[in-house]
């Protein structure tokens, strides 16, 4: 079988070299099978091959002229759940729920280049970074981070501001790779399917997605999706004549055609604050434990992400920018966070992780590093300790903090200070994290989470730590039927 996947990986790679000059696309725009203001449907011809650059075309527009997207969140915040399936039988393939707080954290991991010259037109997003000057207390600083989208007056350059008509909107695009990200580094064979595959799409409450220029969250309105000009850009793959008959050959043998892939579960839980939130200079460490259930499978990857819960809903301070998408650092400094993973009765972990190694464990989950600024990444060095001139004050972020005082969106810009703050944990082998279908860890029960926080003076808010597993699956498609599973 893994000769067979090895084969399969070979013709369903669309974009490498053997394949140039040897395919042929086909676009189709798609117009939703059904539509509403809560979710669409979208449903694919049994032709050619899928291609992973297919996208959804999403217009979209504002109720009024201070309501904007977020920097981390952009148009991924609009679309809460992402569903995959096959018409005829319902197998569904993925379900990513809450994928837009996961392509979030992926968009944190293309290059500075990538989101200023790409991303900022296709999803909106912009947590694009420059250096900035600064004067504090008659000193000059230089080298802070500030974003490089500020017109000068703490609010978006015009250009990249949401419309506020249907005739105005911004269409922005999410790609079938960036909905399934495990699934898509592979095209799926659409001819050999019985039936179609469907697209289904669920919209996320206006509360996740828009912020406001003020800063006032009152001044929040809707954002709207414009219905008559949603669209699916299908792009199909016709490749030369004898793989597609191998590919069809494959489908018809007596185990069929064996692809394997990845696919995210998402488990939430809440993280209770102490009842009495600590005063100036103090903290108060709490202790979790969890269980995610994993009955069996083999787990490629984790991240958690930790949001802030406020009391009515709206965006936090530093979230009045980033929007929820923001995963912050306690503000006690080092070691204010810790994780550990109880797996198969064994700490996964010598010791504890803690908040200054887990920038380590984030590059080995996609083999590369967070493309975040220090600061971002973690509170450590952005926080006071009560020395180097920062006299009593304890826990409050420090003059010396790399992030620019200069306000955004009516909000200092340091109040991002440790808002991409994940927790990745990889299983895969680093040296090959491709879909082999067996390069996974093999989980055997469910998995024990260890995680304690410090909490401080204005830092005292509930958490809500959304945890992403990646799990390998097969999928087998024998004549025209479609089977997964947990491999």
């Amino acid at each position: 079988m893994n000769e067979q996947q090895d084969d399969i990986k070979q013709m369903l790679q669309l974009n490498r070299p053997a394949n140039q000059g040897k395919v042929k696309i086909l676009s189709t725009i798609l117009e939703a099978t059904n539509k509403s203001t809560k979710s669409c449907l979208f449903t694919f011809p049994s032709q050619g091959i899928l291609s992973t650059d297919s996208r959804l075309i999403l217009p979209i527009w504002a109720s009024n002229n201070t309501t904007r997207l977020s920097a981390y969140g952009g148009a991924f915040a609009m679309i809460k759940r992402a569903v995959l399936r096959n018409s005829v039988n319902g197998v569904v393939i993925c379900d990513s729920q809450d994928v837009n707080y996961l392509m979030s954290i992926k968009n944190m991991y293309n290059s500075h280049e990538y989101r200023e010259e790409v991303g900022i037109f296709k999803n909106a997003t912009y947590p694009i970074w420059r250096y900035e000057q600064e004067e504090e207390g008659g000193n000059t600083f230089n080298g802070k981070y500030g974003l490089k989208v500020n017109n000068g007056s703490g609010d978006l350059h015009t250009k990249y501001r949401l419309g506020t008509s249907a005739a105005k909107a911004n269409s922005y695009i999410l790609s079938m790779n960036e909905l399934f990200s495990e699934l898509m580094p592979l095209s799926l064979p659409l001819f050999c399917i019985e039936g179609n595959l469907q697209l289904y799409i669920e919209f996320a409450d206006n509360s996740e997605v828009a912020v406001a220029s003020t800063g006032n969250n009152a001044d929040i309105g809707t954002v709207n999706i414009d219905l008559d000009n949603l669209r699916f850009c299908l792009d199909q793959v016709y490749m030369e004549q004898s793989v597609m008959d191998r590919m069809l050959a494959l489908t018809r043998g007596k185990q069929g055609m064996i692809i394997p892939y990845g696919s995210y579960t998402t488990t939430t839980f809440t993280r209770n604050a102490p009842s009495v939130e600590p005063g100036a200079n103090e903290k108060t460490r709490v202790k979790y434990q969890d269980t995610l259930s994993l009955a069996s499978g083999r787990l490629k990857h984790l991240i958690m992400h930790n949001q802030r819960i406020s009391a009515d809903g709206n965006p936090l301070k530093g979230e009045k920018i980033a929007g929820k998408f923001a995963s912050f650092d306690s503000h006690a400094g080092y070691q204010g966070q810790s994780f550990q993973m109880i797996v198969n009765n064994e700490n996964y972990f010598n010791t504890p992780l803690h908040n200054g190694e887990f920038y380590r464990e984030n590059e080995d989950v996609f083999g590369v590093s967070l493309i975040s600024p220090p600061p971002c990444n973690s509170s450590i060095q952005g926080v006071t300790s009560g020395s180097y001139g920062d006299g009593n004050s304890k826990y409050t972020i420090s003059d010396r903090c790399l992030l620019s005082k200069e306000n955004f969106f009516g909000t200092s810009q340091q109040d991002l200070l440790g808002s991409t703050c994940y927790i990745g944990v990889n299983f895969c082998n680093p040296l090959d994290r491709s879909n082999t279908g067996f390069n996974g860890k093999l989980i055997q029960g469910p998995m024990t989470l260890q995680y304690e926080r410090d909490f401080t003076n204005g830092f005292n808010e509930n958490i809500r730590s959304r945890i992403f597993m990646c799990v390998e699956r097969i999928m087998s498609i024998q004549n025209g039927k479609i089977l997964t599973n947990f491999s």
